[in-house]
């Protein structure tokens, strides 16, 4: 295998390449990362085990200062119930490898300021965004002068609202934002 040992079996090696963008080596480093978030889960001999996703989103070292970390994290359980498996885990570490299919980070990305899960970008969702990367701290007449024109400048169809083509179209014309949107978070088993 070229991997050393690996918890996992060839077919499920095999599995993880097909449906994520990691190699062998970068799965079993992300498990590796993963089992030793929390320690005291009962995932270290059970690789069905779960951790809290606030676990995840405090104790990675690539998601602790970001201010979307809990939103990151919430986003990529499959359960409804805050717990987070390795698959989960690997998806989410997928999703930002720089190998990862545009769409498919746009399609993360959006839901990710989608906070109400409404299927748009609206007016509270730039808001609570707003919050989150000023630590509330800009002045309310501000803060919905900025919003409005953020919607002005990309809602082309007038509903007050962004929707996922209008969030699309502005990252694939500006490539600054979508480079500071999509591509910070790198995880280190992927480098």
């Amino acid at each position: 295998m070229g991997i050393g040992r690996s918890v996992f079996s060839q077919d499920e090696l095999d599995l993880y390449q097909e449906l994520t963008n990691l190699n062998a080596a970068e799965i079993n480093n992300a498990y590796k990362k993963f089992k030793n978030i929390d320690p005291l889960s009962g995932f270290q001999s059970n690789k069905k085990g779960r951790i809290a996703f606030t676990a995840v989103a405090d104790n990675v070292a690539e998601l602790k200062l970001n201010p979307f970390r809990y939103r990151i994290c919430m986003l990529f359980c499959s359960e409804p119930n805050g717990l987070m498996d390795f698959d989960d885990f690997l998806d989410m570490v997928s999703v930002f490898h720089d190998k990862c299919p545009k769409e498919r980070k746009v399609r993360w990305a959006f839901r990710l300021y989608d906070f109400n899960d409404d299927h748009v970008i609206d007016y509270d969702d730039l808001s609570t965004f707003l919050d989150l990367v000023t630590d509330y701290g800009i002045e309310s007449d501000l803060k919905s002068e900025v919003i409005q024109r953020v919607i002005e400048e990309v809602d082309y169809d007038g509903d007050q609202s962004i929707s996922h083509e209008e969030f699309e179209r502005i990252l694939y014309f500006n490539a600054e934002f979508y480079e500071y949107i999509l591509t910070r978070l790198i995880f280190e088993c992927c480098e």
